[in-house]
């Protein structure tokens, strides 16, 4: 049977848990924490437990059964909290991260394990200053064959409880269930056992050769754990088995209902009639299926009344789902928008009223259809955002600075492939601004500046883009430093510009840095390059303002999806482009007769807009004289411009398709896509296409001086 795809639930539900404990310990290094962040981080790291024993991960298991043991102390007030516990959690947070991933591939060293041991040492003295009456479930005891049975009256299951699903091919891999549970009766009784059937399909799409029950079974042994677990040993790999020994509590049938595919009301009332539950226990679990409440002062709820709740609460669930099918149904539903698109224009020149209506109304719904599909990839920017908590908290201890970072927007949604490839980037920039950005406290004294530096992200959305901005109160980028390193490793030559903004794009070169010295943290000049490549490989583009002793702002501009965008056909001789529809303001005829078009300036309400022609930029052989043009004016951030085209095709809806390697190059374009006649169109890269005119055009005015 391939796990792989188990395996890859584990990870991604690990993950999240390991994030929201990191987020919860963060928060406690400034608060003291409260009853609820300790009962979340109980809750997470035994989880992590379960779903690591399920598939025998032993030594994630014994790590965190001491963690788990500390937090469960410290939930309780059987110690009590205390600051320097944050930071041995934090540590042992790492090390779990570790574990998850490496254990499952074989590749746990013996360096780490002796990390986790030294982890786990820091642990133990806390354990101990329980109550002497208290028992120390920390402490490892020895392994017997014979369970310890819980006390009678205890909220903890009677027997073993085995869930035994096997899967619907076992008969095919020649595993026949019952002669499983045959042998399990050599090493005890079954006290009940209840079938599953609500796999049974009807009788005509039933085939005898597929297995379709599932068992509970209720079992008393004096054998160990390992020992019942060895019955199953080789149908457990196709299979869902879990065993819970006697002494599980009511909290362990909850998240053992969690795992079944079973509703949990009917395992419940299964487990009810088995004996593993009784009155009490059977309200006490059913309350935990209920969200607690924020009024403490609520009566419990009859036995009924849960019922209903969860009822009503299991009617809407969330549904994981492979990330490449959304990809797959994404480009499907975009081929199907372009192909509606092109039905439109081909029944419009008809005369048949319903056939019109109905083509209108196929666009409609597959428009819906695909706002419905994209909103699939979409997920909230402050995801990726709170894992810079701890980047910037570790590396304030390491360059000794005091920093807090505040984030803005994490409600902001932006397309799950471009957030993929933005951490690489962001880490870059906040990095550089905790390093070369912030001062140390004492140079902070000294400008009068609070002692702790400050470093905001923030994001929103505008005109169909995603703007992303990371601001720092430090010293600023100093023009005069970075000009002067510019002319010491000979790439610029001259007088320096006055305008500052042309002087921080040397920033993004590579190889170049201000710092005088290299640390562990930056100076090596491979940070801003790299992070100009990764924004321009999403089809966005990053600007930077500084003021000396106030701070400087790098503002990330990036479209909302990867997959479609809404965009403006046009055409320049028999070449198409297509312009993001999000930036178009207005078209307008042109005419360089005009006495006020002139030096590349269009006169548009009493203001000069600078302009482009779409025919000298790509070099279109065509017989523009006698042409009509057009000027479509667009705008980019607060900044207008204008592009001037021949024709003009109106909105176009568009799937992007990624330009071939050898195209990489080329400023000005950021994609095709191919139209429904099977004609091939240019996405504008408006940003870069803007800043390829500009350099050009200091070309051509650097070799007319030279000529001069």
């Amino acid at each position: 049977m391939d796990l792989s795809e188990v395996i890859d639930v584990y990870f991604n539900e690990s993950n999240e848990l390991l994030r929201d404990m990191e987020s919860i310990l963060l928060r406690m290094e400034k608060e003291t924490p409260d009853p609820d962040s300790l009962n979340a981080l109980f809750r997470a790291v035994h989880t992590i437990k379960g779903n690591s024993g399920m598939f025998g991960f032993e030594e994630t298991v014994k790590f965190t059964h001491i963690i788990e043991n500390l937090l469960d102390d410290l939930r309780e007030f059987k110690i009590p909290f205390q600051k320097q516990l944050t930071e041995i959690l934090l540590s042992a947070k790492d090390h779990l991260e570790y574990l998850i991933h490496a254990e499952p591939k074989s590749e746990i060293t013996k360096e780490r394990l002796e990390s986790g041991k030294t982890i786990l040492n820091s642990i133990y003295p806390y354990l101990k200053k329980r109550t002497s009456s208290e028992k120390h479930i920390s402490e490892e005891k020895p392994e017997t064959d014979k369970p310890e049975q819980p006390a009678p009256g205890n909220d903890t299951i009677p027997y073993f409880l085995i869930s035994f699903r096997p899967n619907k091919n076992v008969f095919g891999h020649g595993l026949d269930p019952i002669s499983f549970l045959a042998y399990l009766k050599k090493l005890g009784e079954i006290k009940f056992i209840k079938t599953i059937t609500s796999e049974l399909p009807t009788i005509e799409n039933y085939n005898p050769e597929d297995s379709f029950l599932g068992f509970e079974i209720s079992f008393q042994s004096d054998s160990s754990l390992e020992k019942i677990q060895k019955v199953f040993e080789f149908i457990e790999s196709d299979s869902f088995l879990h065993i819970l020994p006697p002494g599980a509590t009511v909290e362990d049938l909850s998240y053992l209902a969690g795992q079944l595919p079973e509703e949990e009301i009917f395992l419940g009332n299964v487990w009810k009639e088995m004996g593993i539950l009784n009155n009490k226990t059977l309200v006490s679990y059913l309350n935990r299926l209920i969200p607690p409440s924020n009024n403490e002062s609520q009566p419990k709820m009859e036995l009924e009344t849960l019922i209903s709740q969860k009822k009503i609460q299991t009617q809407g669930t969330v549904l994981k789902v492979d990330s490449q099918r959304v990809d797959l149904l994404i480009n499907r539903v975009g081929e199907l928008v372009v192909s509606a698109a092109n039905l439109n224009q081909l029944v419009s020149n008809t005369d048949d009223s319903n056939l019109q209506e109905s083509s209108f109304l196929v666009s409609r719904l597959l428009n819906e259809v695909r706002e419905i599909s994209l909103k699939l990839r979409m997920i909230q920017i402050g995801d990726i955002f709170q894992k810079y908590q701890r980047n910037v908290r570790d590396l304030g201890r390491e360059l000794k600075k005091e920093i807090n970072l505040h984030i803005i927007g994490k409600e902001t949604e932006l397309d799950r492939n471009i957030v993929d490839k933005l951490g690489d980037p962001l880490v870059h920039i906040i990095r550089n601004a905790c390093d070369h950005g912030l001062e140390t406290p004492e140079e902070r004294i000294g400008q009068g500046k609070p002692i702790a530096g400050n470093i905001w992200l923030n994001a929103y959305h505008d005109t169909g883009s995603v703007v992303i901005e990371i601001k720092d109160d430090g010293k600023g980028i100093q023009s005069d430093i970075v000009w002067k390193k510019a002319l010491e490793k000979k790439l610029v030559s001259g007088n320096k510009p006055e305008n500052n903004e042309e002087i921080y794009k040397l920033l993004f070169l590579p190889g170049f840095s201000t710092a005088s010295s290299i640390t562990n943290v930056s100076g090596r000049g491979v940070g801003l390059d790299v992070v100009q490549k990764g924004i321009e490989a999403l089809r966005g583009t990053i600007h930077v303002q500084s003021s000396p002793n106030k701070g400087s702002v790098f503002t990330i501009r990036l479209p909302l999806t990867l997959a479609i965008i809404e965009g403006f056909l046009v055409s320049v001789g028999t070449s198409l482009y297509i312009i993001p529809m999000e930036m178009v303001l207005e078209c307008l005829d042109f005419t360089e007769e005009n006495p006020d078009t002139k030096n590349n300036y269009f006169p548009l309400r009493g203001t000069l807009i600078p302009y482009i022609k779409m025919r000298d930029i790509f070099s279109q052989n065509t017989d523009y004289e006698k042409k009509k043009e057009n000027i479509v004016i667009v705008r980019m951030g607060e900044n207008k411009a204008g592009l001037v085209v021949e024709q003009l095709y109106g909105e176009f809806q568009t799937v992007i398709k990624p330009m071939g390697s050898v195209f990489h190059s080329v400023k000005g374009v950021s994609g095709s896509s191919i139209l429904a006649d099977g004609k091939v169109a240019l996405i504008l890269d408006l940003p870069s296409l803007f800043e390829r005119t500009i350099h050009l055009e200091k070309i051509k005015t650097l070799n007319e001086t030279r000529m001069l």
